[in-house]
């Protein structure tokens, strides 16, 4: 009963913080409500591999190596912080989607898979974030299939969670209302990215500063 009330008390925390808005959630949205359905529902699928990969590698153990190993973490942090503010600038200024000539379907410039994938690894957080997790919530020597059901529920809950972000924001209703405010989104949506991507490299300038 412990290692079950243990699940579900792993399952509701990863809920609270996938509804928190953030850079999956603005991937996801964009793609969801400015290209299409399919793009949407594979970014989704993105975020999700990343998501279990950090979670995989947390339970491994590579979670508190990262925050052991002080100048890899920040470098990691710096790397994710450029990709942010790239994708940020990207979304900024995209203009309305082309169309395919011969299907009429807007056409997709990049993998969504990738770029949900990637939104998803680009925060080391993660790690930080699941290694905490798994401290508090996980019970000392937990048998392997407690293990592996952890994965498979936070796999359902994150495809499932981004999934239905997807299909919300790819209904017709609101792909008008993005439509109609298309260029205001994307630039707050690229504003946002680029903010959490500085505000990441200026948690490790005053990191890098304060041990000097």
């Amino acid at each position: 009963m412990d290692l079950l009330h243990s699940l579900i008390n792993l399952a509701a925390v990863y809920i609270l913080a996938a509804i928190l808005p953030g850079p999956n959630t603005l991937v996801v949205s964009h793609l969801s409500a400015s290209v299409s359905r399919r793009a949407g529902l594979t970014a989704s699928f993105g975020v999700a591999t990343g998501t279990i990969a950090w979670v995989t590698l947390s339970l491994c153990g590579v979670g508190v190596l990262l925050l052991e190993a002080g100048t890899l973490y920040r470098v990691l942090r710096l790397v994710a912080a450029v990709y942010l503010i790239y994708a940020g600038i990207r979304i900024f200024l995209s203009g309305p989607v082309a169309a395919d000539d011969e299907t009429g379907k807007p056409k997709i410039t990049r993998s969504p898979y990738m770029t949900g994938l990637l939104t998803n690894l680009s925060n080391p957080k993660g790690a930080a974030f699941w290694t905490s997790v798994f401290i508090v919530l996980v019970p000392a020597h937990a048998p392997l299939w407690f293990y592996a059901a952890v994965i498979v529920v936070i796999t359902i809950e994150a495809f499932g969670w981004y999934a239905s972000l997807a299909l919300l924001l790819s209904s017709g209703p609101a792909k008008k209302q993005y439509q109609r405010f298309t260029r205001w989104i994307d630039r707050v949506t690229g504003v946002v990215m680029v903010a959490l991507g500085i505000k990441l490299a200026d948690e490790v300038r005053r990191e890098v500063f304060t041990r000097v």
